[in-house]
């Protein structure tokens, strides 16, 4: 499975369907984004924002039909592994924490909608 960079442009068009999910994303230009694609659309996608403390994990969607083929845990590994290299910390804001939690992160907090606040210091 080969991920690939790509921008914002990339991914805008599946923001609706990511939104059914859950998963929202913007136009941020300190925002790096890696796709997963069969060369006719794209199967999954996640970005990785800089911010203050590092950088945040942003809107990790994998379309349904390809969900539970390891899409979002490679992409999700992918960016634990760029952070890494880079020595930076690392945010998530999710809905789901457990695949967080196994990976390392600590809970630092919830937003209003429920999302739990997690963060990894490597």
């Amino acid at each position: 499975m080969e991920i690939s960079k790509a921008t914002f442009k990339d991914v805008a068009p599946y923001a609706s369907l990511a939104a059914k999910s859950r998963v929202s994303i913007s136009d941020t230009k300190n925002t790096e984004w890696f796709t997963v694609n069969d060369f006719t659309a794209i199967l999954g996608f996640a970005g990785l924002m800089k911010v203050a403390t590092g950088y945040r994990i942003k809107g990790v969607f994998v379309h349904e039909k390809y969900r539970g083929l390891g899409i979002g845990n490679n992409l999700t590994q992918h960016l634990f592994d760029i952070c890494n290299e880079r020595c930076a910390n690392i945010e998530v804001y999710a809905y789901n924490d457990k695949f967080y939690i196994q990976n390392g992160f600590e809970t630092f907090g919830e937003l209003p909608n429920g999302a739990k606040k997690l963060r990894k210091n490597w």
